[in-house]
């Protein structure tokens, strides 16, 4: 790859602003979980794994006094050890169960919160995640990889605008991570912001292009290289959307999700149902969107409310009795 240089470019987020002019630096991270390689079935686009945290920082075996006896909690080390086991099994229901129990007898463990997240972030619970990831970064702002993983949890869980504040956040810290800077630009795009979308792709392109940036971040110049047919997508996806420019937002919103894009299409129905509460094919299509995104109780919310509306609903009938069947 060549080594591109350009004049910096200003994205404005909500009031802050993100400058992606600033040189690539090394952040004394190695284990923190960042959402990063496992593939969307939705969107059929990478996010973020979660990574872990540095053993330096955890904290070691505390007690509990129990009528005048101790009782020996496990170090937070160990816990994280074993649920680390347990994710490469890929039990990460084992996983979740055994840092739930640990984070409830260290609730200000910023790593414990971290790891529940990357383990319900793997079931596809993402709204959960987004939670574990946002206490997180509550309890250690200054660490990056929680809010790459809370910018990535709440993207797939349809809350865009809240996912670009994370990733403004996330590149405050590190400012010229593509990966994060290509997420961005998703974010811009399931909001409907073509614009921001386009100009934070041409910043991720042109990144990706400079070995000096990229050989910096996780899976250097190789990763960096595999993001650019993923921008080229999403510049499809921009031009399919400016197609729609004009278009009622149920109709954008079904669009979007009859071409997988569940995320962006749940942001515009959500907008729809604002709009028209009682519009009984939006509520489903809604429905049915959570439905492939696993969230199944906001799916069967809709389907529910939709037949307390018109208790005939074939729709809503037949969504619901298949949500159950599962």
């Amino acid at each position: 790859m060549s080594k591109a240089r350009f004049f910096p470019l200003i994205i404005f987020v909500t009031a802050p602003a993100l400058s992606l002019a600033g040189p690539p630096k090394a952040i004394g991270e190695t284990t923190e979980k960042t959402a990063g390689e496992t593939t969307e079935k939705t969107t059929k686009e990478k996010t973020a794994p979660p990574v872990a945290t540095p053993a330096e920082q955890r904290p070691k075996a505390t007690t509990n006094d129990v009528d005048g006896g101790a009782v020996i909690i496990e170090p937070v080390e160990s816990v994280i050890f074993r649920s680390h086991a347990a994710l490469e099994d890929e039990r990460y229901r084992d996983a979740t169960e055994l840092l739930s129990k640990a984070a409830g007898s260290n609730p200000d463990d910023p790593d414990l919160q971290n790891e529940l997240g990357v383990a319900l972030f793997q079931q596809r619970a993402f709204k959960a995640a987004a939670l574990a990831f946002s206490k997180s970064t509550k309890l250690r702002p200054q660490s990056s990889n929680p809010w790459m993983n809370l910018a990535t949890a709440l993207r797939l869980s349809g809350e865009a605008k809240r996912a670009a504040a994370a990733y403004h956040t996330y590149l405050q810290l590190r400012p010229t991570d593509v990966h994060a800077i290509y997420g961005l630009a998703l974010a811009f795009l399931d909001f409907g912001d073509i614009e921001k979308a386009e100009k934070t792709l041409l910043v991720a392109e042109r990144l990706c292009e400079d070995d000096d940036v990229t050989e910096g971040l996780p899976g250097g110049n190789e990763a960096a290289e595999a993001l650019l047919p993923r921008i080229s997508r999403a510049r499809e996806r921009i031009a399919l959307e400016r197609s729609e420019v004009g278009k009622p937002v149920a109709e954008r919103a079904e669009a979007r999700r009859l071409r997988g894009d569940l995320q962006g299409a749940l942001v515009l129905f959500d907008q729809a149902v604002m709009e028209a509460p009682k519009n009984l094919e939006v509520l489903v299509r809604r429905g049915l969107t959570r439905a492939g995104m696993q969230e199944l109780e906001g799916a069967r919310m809709d389907f529910e409310s939709a037949l307390a509306i018109d208790p005939r609903h074939a729709g809503a009938l037949a969504a619901l009795k298949a949500l159950r069947a599962e």
